[in-house]
């Protein structure tokens, strides 16, 4: 592969090289690998669970953060007024 990898996306990978959908093309899976440290800039490595409040790497140190995908980020999953009209009794 001599062409800028940033130009390429799945679609590049999905003909020519195997009748096998299932089965990641050798190309496709050089191509992932060659651009993992990219990865690294908007993917840190999660060191706790995805709680509201868990611990990622950044920079090369782990760093405590706000999860603000989280269900309970905020957490109201506690608070009786919101829990209430979501249960089943």
């Amino acid at each position: 592969m001599n062409e800028d990898l940033t130009k390429f996306n799945l679609s590049n990978f999905l003909f020519g090289e195997s009748n096998d959908p299932l089965q990641a093309p050798p190309s496709f899976t050089k191509w992932v690998q060659m651009g993992s440290w990219a990865a690294e800039l908007y993917e840190p490595e999660l060191l706790a669970s995805a709680d509201a409040r868990t611990t990622i790497t950044y920079g090369g140190k782990p760093r405590p953060v706000i999860n603000l995908c989280s269900y309970n980020y905020l957490g109201r999953t506690e608070w009786e007024h919101a829990v209430r009209p979501c249960s089943l009794e």
